[in-house]
């Protein structure tokens, strides 16, 4: 095969229909082989991109340029493009060390990635301080900014917010349009969702997220404070982020605010009700230390006393640990329960259940479970037990440094007082 020759050829019909020698003499006479070209192919490369092309159907500027680089490289044309042509379409496209690989050669290819990564690392806010300064980099900055937001406000001002919908396939109106119907469309999205989530988050580490995010002290100690000079940094943050009704107000004005308000308590609140509606209770899951005592009086309240099963609320399968709210957006829940006859025991392990009458200074001093001191989680479980006491229900709270004798007498006893 002569490269002159196929270079020369002139070529009538139907690029699919093409034998690979016709389809390379085309190639040869675009831009894009031009540009990127640097050696002319000799007959070894000629048969190896014949190989490549007997399966095109049609050519583009992509292929011509791979082709035109592979070309470059001492190593098989064959080869390379194979493993180019296994690559999805997103990952030919995108700035992957595949395709690195690929345009630059093995070695370097990783070179070239290595030195994106890095550039592609910093903040666009940090590209312009260091393109602009300190002082001009931060007005440049704003004005992309307020340019972005711009060019933003006129895009979705002339479209209404279904067409924006159906436009994303993000939204189940994108689906819906393509002939899935709405439960389907959901089903979709969420693969699609969890698919994305889980490949962004395989490729980040833990800490990454971090020190990009303001709630975290990782954030601020990266920025060069010490760890307390940090955790307060992150608490107007954190005051911002809560669900409360002031910073409704403040985020959407007085008026909006307290509507965007009320729907959200109101949606809650139905899907809360529609949730105890279907399951008595919130769920909850009683230790196997408690339940030593709570299946035996369990048998007991049933034999002797005639009580419900449907009345007795514990955490184990076949039914929920009772609960009690305290305020709008806060529920404790209660190990064992006799909802008519309001009734409530509590069974503490001191691991779990700190109290300084039970523990010593040091175990006391040096307790410390999900973030929480001694002190914390001592003052949790007294409001805990006080709201049982305000809404009118006899609480009794035994212990597991009590003994099991001691402790079931304090139960059979407490049972007898208020049954």
């Amino acid at each position: 095969m002569d490269y002159m020759r196929i270079k020369n050829m002139i070529v009538k019909g139907v690029f699919r229909r093409l034998s690979p020698e016709e389809k390379l003499s085309r190639v040869f006479t675009t831009k894009q082989w031009k540009d990127n070209i640097n050696v002319i192919p000799t007959i070894k490369h000629l048969e190896e991109l014949c190989k490549i092309v007997e399966k095109w159907d049609s050519i583009d500027s992509t292929s011509t340029k791979h082709l035109a680089i592979l070309c470059n490289y001492n190593e098989s044309i064959y080869d390379l493009f194979t493993k180019y042509d296994k690559l999805t379409t997103s990952k030919k496209k995108a700035r992957t060390i595949e395709s690195y690989c690929l345009y630059y050669g093995e070695k370097q290819g990783r070179i070239e990635y290595e030195k994106y990564k890095k550039k592609d690392s910093k903040s666009l806010y940090d590209i312009y301080i260091e393109k602009y300064g300190e002082k001009q980099g931060r007005i440049e900055y704003e004005k992309y900014k307020k340019k972005l937001s711009d060019a933003q406000i006129r895009r979705y001002s002339i479209i209404d917010n279904y067409t924006k919908r159906k436009n994303s396939q993000f939204c189940k109106e994108y689906w819906m349009a393509k002939g899935y119907d709405e439960d389907e469309a959901i089903k979709i999205i969420s693969v699609y969702q969890s698919k994305i989530s889980k490949n962004f988050h395989s490729s980040k580490k833990k800490s990454y997220y971090k020190t990009k995010n303001p709630l975290c002290k990782e954030y601020w100690m990266a920025k060069g404070y010490d760890e307390d000079e940090a955790i307060y940094l992150t608490k107007p943050y954190i005051d911002n982020f809560k669900l409360t009704k002031q910073n409704y107000i403040k985020r959407y004005g007085n008026e909006e605010g307290i509507k965007k308000w009320n729907n959200l308590i109101k949606r809650r609140s139905y899907s809360f009700s529609k949730y105890l509606k279907s399951n008595n209770g919130i769920y909850g899951k009683a230790s196997k230390e408690s339940l030593q005592y709570f299946i035996p009086l369990y048998k007991i309240l049933r034999k002797d006393y005639n009580i419900q099963r449907d009345d007795i609320f514990i955490g184990v399968r076949g039914s929920k640990e009772w609960y009690l709210a305290y305020g709008n957006t806060y529920y404790y829940r209660y190990d064992f329960t006799i909802k008519s006859k309001k009734v409530i025991i509590e069974y503490n392990n001191l691991r779990w259940h700190p109290h300084p009458d039970r523990m010593t200074k040091e175990d006391w001093d040096s307790w410390y479970i999900h973030g929480m001191t001694a002190y914390d989680k001592y003052e949790y479980d007294r409001i805990k037990y006080q709201t049982a006491i305000n809404r009118g229900y006899h609480l009794l709270v035994i212990w597991n440094n009590d003994g099991y004798d001691y402790n079931m007498n304090m139960i059979k006893r407490f049972i007898d007082e208020h049954i």
